[in-house]
């Protein structure tokens, strides 16, 4: 045998057979990557507006963010004047009933002039004080009577929430 001819043999990589599993993981993470992508254009092409008073949807999320953080001056900005004094009461009874409030999307605003009806989905959990386990349903069910729409108003071309997530007591 010549020089070259060893010089060749060497050279020349070893070609295995794939491992099994390889092509599922390839084939797993080009999945994921595709997955997160619907996922990114679904939330982005149906934005939850930013809380604030520029529009009854915005006013609406601001007002269950306060909600959902229990911060009871945030609260009070988003309610109508005439509803401001009923902020303590219901942020005490979402506490009392252990109610979270998850995932809410505001899916419309319906009206026109000055009041516009906001219709949300939330969903609420709750435990009663004598289970240690949560209840989740969607916010139109009972037993704590909460509205699926809030109503919202417009005050000096900034609109405010005036219907309260206020909870029946449980018992």
């Amino acid at each position: 045998m010549s020089q070259d001819q060893g010089v060749d043999q060497q050279a020349t990589p070893v070609l295995s057979p794939p491992r099994r599993g390889a092509n599922w993981r390839v084939t797993g993470l080009a999945a994921g990557i595709l997955l997160i992508l619907v996922l990114l254009k679904l939330v982005t092409s149906h934005p939850q507006p930013r809380p604030s008073h520029l529009s009854p949807s915005a006013a609406a999320v601001g007002y269950i963010d306060a909600l959902r953080s229990g911060n009871l001056v945030s609260l009070q900005s988003y309610l109508a004047p005439s509803q401001r004094r009923y902020a303590v009461r219901e942020l005490q009874a979402l506490r009392a009933d252990h109610v979270l409030l998850v995932s809410p999307v505001v899916e419309s605003a319906i009206g026109e002039g000055g009041s516009m009806t906001v219709a949300i989905t939330v969903e609420v959990c709750y435990r009663r004080q004598t289970n240690r386990s949560y209840t989740c349903q969607l916010i139109q069910h009972q037993p704590l009577g909460l509205p699926s729409a809030l109503e919202s108003v417009r005050i000096g071309g900034r609109w405010y929430i005036s219907t309260l997530l206020d909870p029946q007591p449980l018992r």
